[in-house]
């Protein structure tokens, strides 16, 4: 009697997968190489978009996951969030809708897609091979293929368009290998494209930006204005005082509100790093308009407002959005497919809490904020909650973060 060792389900011998949660039980049990590996059969399993892509001794199965009538109707079904959203922002910038849509409808989509794999994961492959949108090319039918990293591309003449499948990093060398056998001269294999080290390492990289956003900000505020930009920017301070003669309550959803919506498009998957940027030159500008006004330089104005605790939890949250959306689109994710089934390893879930951590942090700032100004100085007393927040995070909270997102690879 045999168990998956991924979830204990009872197995048969010989089962190539669990049809519980879709370990795969041979790859997993095998030595990693050729010569162990010459009596068993060729079976593997990757992940494209929306399919399973199966490769065997004959060649390759891809099995749709869902429909694309379904997926449509997730990505539509999650853009109502959008309708209560509008009323609340008042604002058309499309950033804010997208990653807002986009923070709600991946995770959505994840998981709709694992529940899709296990139930495929229970049928037969001769059943998988019948259903409606699955395709089989024999290896004699590939026109040419491609193995980049843990990726496989097919083109085909049977195939509408160049499938690509991602496998486990533990597959990868017996997938060139028997790709070699059976393909020949039509298999090509590149390095990897390797993204910076530094975008598999979450907190790293909200320092680097957070690093980042502090030097445009304070370049801004000291480097001469362009021509135009002071009166602009005169224009933009006298907007935000009148915020500031508001009741707290209304101040507090005002600098709330602008600040969210600062955040949302700072997390736009890969193109959040500019508006990160870009908001911090205002910021910056502003800052400096203020010092004239004041009769100090730009950068005596920029330290003085660094004293204070809303600055430095105000401006960790736009790094925490912009990396967030870099984390997700950097594709530095080795887990296994079983991992898919550990619903917090899933990059799109850690974007998601990422994102909900900056928007939590925003209210904390905005408190700070419009309670500081009555203080003066006294404000400086406001770091000890500030201080004593910060360590019960990094004592509990992220031990907790850390484990509770980590996947456990099956021994």
């Amino acid at each position: 009697m045999k168990f998956c060792t991924q979830c204990g389900v009872e197995v048969e011998e010989g089962q190539p997968f669990c049809r519980n949660c879709g370990h795969d039980l041979l790859a997993r049990e095998a030595p990693r190489s050729l010569e162990a590996v010459a009596d068993r059969p060729f079976s593997m399993r990757g992940l494209g978009t929306n399919s399973e892509v199966f490769l065997s001794e004959e060649g390759l199965l891809k099995v749709r996951i869902r429909s694309e009538y379904f997926v449509a109707f997730i990505g539509l079904a999650s853009l109502l969030v959008l309708v209560p959203l509008y009323y609340v922002f008042q604002t058309p910038s499309w950033g804010v809708y997208y990653t807002a849509w986009f923070v709600l409808a991946a995770p959505a989509y994840e998981e709709f897609k694992w529940r899709g794999m296990e139930r495929l994961g229970k049928l037969p492959i001769e059943e998988l091979a019948r259903r409606r949108g699955s395709v089989f090319v024999a290896w004699a039918e590939v026109d040419k293929a491609r193995l980049r990293g843990r990726t496989v591309f097919v083109t085909s003449r049977r195939l509408r368009q160049r499938l690509s499948a991602t496998f486990d990093e533990a597959d990868v060398q017996l997938i060139n290998q028997g790709l070699a056998s059976r393909l020949g001269g039509k298999l090509r294999v590149d390095s990897p494209r390797r993204a910076l080290a530094i975008f598999s390492n979450f907190p790293a990289l909200v320092g680097v930006l957070f690093a980042a956003n502090v030097a445009v900000l304070f370049l801004a505020a000291g480097l001469p204005f362009f021509a135009g930009e002071e009166q602009a920017y005169t224009a933009t301070l006298g907007t935000i005082s009148q915020t500031a003669s508001l009741p707290l309550i209304q101040e507090f959803q005002a600098i709330f509100l602008n600040n969210t919506k600062v955040v949302l498009i700072s997390g736009i998957p890969g193109l959040g790093l500019f508006s990160l940027l870009f908001s911090s030159y205002n910021t910056g500008r502003i800052l400096q308009v203020i010092a004239i006004q004041g009769h100090i330089t730009g950068w005596a104005a920029t330290l003085f407002l660094f004293l204070f605790p809303h600055t430095w939890v105000e401006e960790l949250c736009y790094p925490i959005a912009t990396a967030a959306g870099l984390y997700y689109v950097s594709n530095r994710n080795p887990l296994p497919i079983a991992a898919l089934g550990t619903r917090l390893a899933r990059r799109s879930v850690r974007m998601s809490f990422a994102m909900l951590g900056a928007v939590f942090l925003l209210v904390v700032a905005g408190v700070l904020e419009v309670i500081e100004p009555p203080l003066g100085l006294g404000a400086l007393v406001l770091w000890l909650p500030v201080g004593v927040g910060a360590f019960f995070f990094v004592q509990r909270v992220l031990p907790w973060l850390r484990r509770a997102t980590a996947y456990k690879a099956p021994a």
